[in-house]
């Protein structure tokens, strides 16, 4: 794979993300943010797998990148909630789906995650 070539990098990250493999996946995000280090998308992602290892300060970093970036990136802002609702900050983490949902209202995992953990 050529090393300068961002749109691979980011389908082969995509990919691995996708099938589980987290760890090849934040390998190609990270080539791939050495071609592009502006990539919202690229960032957006590495928090979202960053998230799935746990690894919550390293994946605000990569979302609030992004956010600051695109303030509108409403898939960032439903990543910092379920950060904030993993780490049980559950007040944050409504903030945070409902300024998803008030960019994307037809963003569907911010709604069933508001549905899922705030609907009593």
């Amino acid at each position: 794979m050529d090393p300068d070539n961002f749109d691979a990098l980011n389908n082969a990250g995509y990919a691995f993300q996708k099938m589980g493999e987290y760890g090849k996946a934040l390998k190609y995000y990270d080539k791939a943010l050495v071609v592009f280090p502006d990539s919202i998308v690229v960032l957006t992602n590495k928090g979202a797998v960053l998230i799935d290892l746990e690894e919550y300060d390293e994946a605000l970093e990569c979302l609030d990148s992004a956010l600051e970036l695109e303030e509108q990136n409403f898939k960032a802002w439903y990543y910092k909630g379920m950060i904030a609702r993993k780490l049980k900050n559950l007040k944050e983490a409504m903030v945070y789906f409902d300024k998803s949902l008030e960019i994307n209202p037809d963003f569907d995992p911010a709604k069933k995650s508001k549905e899922r953990y705030f609907i009593f």
